[in-house]
């Protein structure tokens, strides 16, 4: 995926933030969004990256709850949680329009040398076999 393309799919996600705005929480709409943008998160810089893990950090709803909570609480902190995910996904559009060429980028470099690292990690179960 090159420069263009990756701001291209970050910026579609931020635009679908005001409407989810007035979706009801965790809606269809919502799920397919946030899984639409985690998908593009992993695509644009890989799997397993800070990128990603910024993103899914993200809460929609509110940690402490108590049969008294209003519904108003759980709104807020829906709306809190796109908001959030506007900010995450502006600061990964600068960080490509910033940090990348603008040349083909390939976001799965580091897949190779996790497969690599789980190897080696498993190195001596397959020498234990060959014995």
């Amino acid at each position: 995926m090159n420069k263009e393309q990756a701001i291209e799919k970050l910026e579609q996600q931020i635009e679908k933030i005001n409407d989810l705005k007035t979706k009801e929480r965790f809606s269809p709409e919502f799920k397919k969004w946030h899984r639409d943008t985690q998908v593009a998160i992993e695509n644009i810089f890989g799997e397993n990256t800070r990128h990603i893990d910024d993103f899914k950090d993200i809460d929609f709803t509110i940690i402490t709850v108590s049969s008294n909570t209003p519904e108003q609480k759980y709104r807020q902190a829906y709306i809190k949680g796109l908001e959030n995910s506007r900010f995450i996904l502006r600061s990964l559009i600068d960080e490509v329009m910033d940090y990348w060429d603008d040349e083909e980028h390939n976001g799965n470099v580091a897949a190779p040398l996790d497969k690599i690292k789980l190897l080696c990690d498993r190195f001596h179960l397959v020498a234990r076999r060959i014995r």
